[in-house]
């Protein structure tokens, strides 16, 4: 290889490997899975649902909004954004599960 050859390989490649990798937002089909995910495993979910039961289904109802069943019960779960932490950046959608009414018949 020839010094000029190496020299420009360097020249390009070295600021590229200081970069960190980044973080893309999430597909409509996995950012469902998470936030669902998130709702099954929420603890205000828990204490409100456990005693009645495991949970059957989560049901999109409206963006950002989930209805969560549990026996003859169902609760009213919605999905809000959560505050930055730190300098926002480009990534995944940071939320935060925010627990709502819930109906037992």
């Amino acid at each position: 290889m020839s010094r000029s050859f190496c020299l420009l390989n360097a020249a390009v490649l070295l600021p590229l490997s200081t970069l960190t990798p980044a973080h893309a937002a999430l597909s409509p089909y996995w950012q469902r899975v998470t936030e669902m995910q998130a709702i099954a495993g929420d603890q205000g979910v828990a204490a409100k649902l456990e005693a009645r039961g495991p949970i059957e289904v989560i049901e999109a109802t409206w963006p950002d909004a989930y209805v969560v069943k549990a026996g003859s019960c169902t609760l009213q779960v919605s999905i809000v954004d959560a505050p930055p932490k730190g300098e926002p950046m480009p990534g995944p959608r940071h939320f935060e599960v925010r627990v709502g009414a819930l109906s037992c018949p």
